[in-house]
């Protein structure tokens, strides 16, 4: 007798808006990137949550990749200012990033490819943006095939050169934390900046060098020079310090982020937190 599938609304849906499906759609995202968004989407969406503790293995599972290719699209997905990632319990926290606009893809000639355009016309009211042709994006191939998924380190690194050989002793000589030098340099290295994004990340730190957060208590709410590489810090606007009192880092009961983000309290975890420390989990 055949088994006849009847998927029902009744044993569980997911709710996306419609301008957020078409923007992934028209998006020139790899077979393997777009994978690993709905099962992002599955695990957020599909259970009314924003963000979810999840690893990579259980992304694989869902949509039948290994754990290093999703490892890897992960970090993709994120460098591109597509998903949300912070480390969580089981995995990582990961959830979309709604604003599309925000949105990066890299070609052979400019960083920024999706971007709104000035026309009126519009898709289901999604504004009509503006792609990379088809030669300038990589596609998502076999694994036998070189590809932006699998192209062997040495191959990355010569397509993104490094601003100078001292670049990082630069970042060092600039950065008022001098703690954890070994992943501090495994963070810059993957970041391999240009000398135009080493100077806005120096500037960054300069600015930062005379905020409240970073010269109140000796320095003691400064991020390790690792953590502040990698959730690009650099990229805050500027001035650190939210007066507002509905901050994320406030509502917790930290006096500022940088407090929060030493006690292991991120934006994504903060309503676990009360009066500045984590609530238990009630079953």
């Amino acid at each position: 007798m055949t088994d006849t599938r009847s998927p029902q609304l009744e044993d569980g849906f997911v709710r996306i808006a419609n301008e957020l499906m078409l923007a992934i759609l028209k998006a020139p995202f790899t077979g393997r990137q777009q994978k690993v968004i709905f099962a992002i989407i599955q695990k957020t969406y599909g259970y009314g949550k924003k963000v979810d503790d999840v690893s990579a293995s259980q992304i694989g599972a869902l949509c039948g990749l290994s754990r290093t290719h999703v490892t890897a699209t992960l970090n993709q997905l994120f460098s591109m200012k597509v998903i949300h990632k912070e480390p969580g319990v089981y995995g990582s926290l990961v959830g979309m990033n709604k604003d599309y606009s925000k949105w990066l893809f890299a070609s052979t000639d400019s960083v920024l490819v999706y971007q709104s355009g000035t026309s009126t016309d519009s898709v289901q009211g999604v504004p009509k943006s503006t792609f990379a042709s088809t030669d300038s994006v990589q596609v998502d191939s076999t694994d036998s095939v070189h590809t932006k998924d699998n192209l062997p380190k040495e191959n990355l690194q010569k397509k993104k050169p490094c601003a100078s050989a001292g670049a990082f002793a630069q970042f060092w000589a600039a950065y008022p934390k001098k703690k954890s030098k070994v992943q501090a340099e495994k963070a810059f290295s993957k970041i391999n900046p240009s000398e135009q994004l080493l100077g806005a990340m120096l500037a960054s730190i300069g600015r930062a060098k005379t905020s409240e957060d970073w010269t109140k208590s000796d320095g003691q709410f400064i991020p390790y020079p690792a953590t502040w590489l990698n959730q690009r810090r650099w990229e805050d606007e500027d001035g650190t310090t939210t007066n507002a009192a509905d901050a994320w880092w406030s509502l917790a009961g930290f006096a500022s982020v940088y407090e929060a983000e030493n006690a292991g309290c991120t934006q994504w975890i903060a309503h676990q937190w009360r009066n500045g420390k984590r609530m238990e989990a009630h079953a």
